[in-house]
């Protein structure tokens, strides 16, 4: 079955990078907080006679009935991500510890509250194996992966952090499991200070991870943001392309360019004229024909240029 982390959300905030994984395990969080808070509030009811009475008249109807319930929704959760993983192996384990635990948990409160005189004696004890069997559960995991990032580089960090985080969790079951077995079962009020602790222990533990989850999905919608607000440059709607150099030449410089490419683009026509006294009636002069139309005016035509004895002459009669 393939994995389903990474379906995503479409929420009003239009936060893309939510994914199924993120609310399960918020959810998750969640839930157990609450628990916790439930579980410290029964031990605490054993510190006083009159909370004592409380719980004994109306508070159990309502905190071991949430904490059976608590216990089913974390079981359902732990199969929901069961179902995003895509059904791996351990994911299933954990998920099947978590249900025989809701179940038992459901029963101890089922038989407290439904038949205290037939399952009186029963019932605690069924609570404290549930308890108890989970702390065992959660000590073999720490274990397991602490095995494996001290034998394996791959991964090795993340190893160790969830064995550390098992390992937590493991020393506040250990106290959950005393305090149960020595209020429910041995009837030693005196001890309820303990499951005070685990409870306070899982508190302090749910919220902490809570909150670098918090922080983690922050980051990760930052980043994606900053992603979709950064498109590439030539994605970009609003850059336009850089415009030509304006030509600042004035209108004289502009004329001079037009009419050296011209020339240069003239045909070159050897024209006869008159030479001076040689004997030779003509020399020739290379004078540069403009094209028709190129200036505006009528094409140029060869033009005899008289030699400078005539001119000479031609000054001597007009004089």
């Amino acid at each position: 079955m393939k994995p389903r982390q990474e379906i995503e959300l479409q929420d009003l905030s239009a936060n893309k990078t939510i994914t199924a994984g993120d609310v399960n395990t918020a959810t998750s969080l969640t839930v157990g907080l609450l628990d916790s808070l439930d579980l410290t509030a029964i031990f605490t009811m054993f510190l006083r006679p009159f909370l004592h009475r409380f719980l004994e008249e109306t508070g159990k109807y309502f905190m071991f009935p949430f904490a059976a319930g608590a216990a089913l929704v974390q079981a359902g959760l732990k199969w929901w991500e069961v179902y995003l993983n895509g059904g791996k192996a351990r994911t299933v384990a954990e998920a099947s510890v978590e249900s025989v635990s809701a179940m038992g948990v459901t029963a101890a409160v089922v038989g407290i509250l439904a038949a205290p005189l037939l399952f009186g004696h029963i019932t605690p004890l069924l609570f404290a194996a549930m308890v108890g069997g989970k702390t065992l559960w959660n000590a073999g995991s720490a274990i397991y992966y602490l095995a494996k990032g001290i034998a394996s580089p791959e991964n090795r960090s993340e190893n160790l952090k969830t064995a550390a985080n098992l390992a937590v969790v493991t020393v506040a079951g250990i106290l959950a499991t005393a305090a149960v077995t020595a209020v429910f079962v041995l009837a030693h009020a005196f001890l309820a200070p303990l499951g005070v602790a685990a409870g306070a222990i899982f508190t302090c533990f749910i919220a902490y991870n809570g909150y670098k989850k918090w922080r983690e999905v922050r980051e990760r919608n930052k980043q994606a943001r900053l992603t979709e607000n950064t498109p590439l440059l030539g994605d970009r709607p609003d850059k336009k392309p850089a415009p030509a150099p304006e030509n600042k030449l004035g209108q004289g410089a502009k004329l001079t360019q037009s009419l050296s490419g011209q020339r240069a683009e003239s045909p070159v026509k050897r024209v006869p004229t008159p030479a001076p006294a040689n004997g030779s009636r003509f020399v020739e002069t290379n004078v540069s024909v403009a094209k028709v139309g190129q200036y505006g005016n009528k094409p140029s035509t060869p033009v005899d240029v008289p030699a400078p004895a005539q001119q000479g002459q031609r000054l001597a009669r007009s004089a």
